[in-house]
C-alpha cells in the first residue's frame, strides 16, 4: 500500500511539472513564431510515440476521445513528456533566431526523445486516472 502511494505521489509531481513545461512551452514556442500549436505539440506527440497522433494514442489505450492522455499516464510516460518539454523548450530557446520550427523537425525531435526513452509506444497503456487518487489537489 506504502509503495502504491508512493508511486501516485510520484505520477502527481510528474503530471504537474509536463502541465506546468506544456505551458512554458506553448509561450516559447508562439515566441519563436508558431502559429500553429495543435500541429507543433502533435508534432512532438507523434514523434514521441511512434508516429501515433493523439486519437490513435487514446484508442490503443482503450480510452474515449475526449480524454486526458496525461491524466492516464504511468510514471514512465510522463517522464518521458516531461523530457520532451523541457527538451523542446531548450531547442526552441537556442535556435530563436527569428527562424520558425518545421513540423518535420518538431516530429525528429519527439522521435530523438523517444528514441533515448523507449518505453513509450510499446508499452502505452491505460492507467487509472490522476483524478482517482486521494489527497490530489483539484488544479494538478
Amino acid at each position: 500500500m506504502a509503495e502504491q502511494a508512493e508511486y501516485d505521489g510520484l505520477r502527481l509531481k510528474l503530471r504537474r511539472l509536463v502541465k506546468d513545461h506544456n505551458i512554458m512551452s506553448a509561450g516559447v514556442a508562439k515566441d519563436a513564431g508558431v502559429r500553429n500549436f495543435e500541429a507543433y505539440n502533435g508534432a512532438g506527440l507523434s514523434g514521441l510515440y511512434g508516429g501515433l497522433n493523439k486519437a490513435e494514442l487514446l484508442k490503443r489505450k482503450g480510452l474515449p476521445a475526449d480524454a486526458d492522455r496525461l491524466e492516464h499516464a504511468n510514471h514512465e510516460e510522463l517522464a518521458a513528456n516531461y523530457f520532451k518539454a523541457t527538451q523542446a523548450i531548450a531547442k526552441l530557446k537556442r535556435d530563436k533566431k527569428g527562424k520558425l520550427p518545421q513540423i518535420k523537425l518538431i516530429t525528429r525531435w519527439g522521435k530523438l526523445f523517444a528514441r533515448r526513452l523507449p518505453v513509450l509506444a510499446a508499452q502505452c497503456q491505460r492507467t487509472s486516472p490522476l483524478s482517482s487518487i486521494s489527497g490530489r489537489p483539484k488544479s494538478a
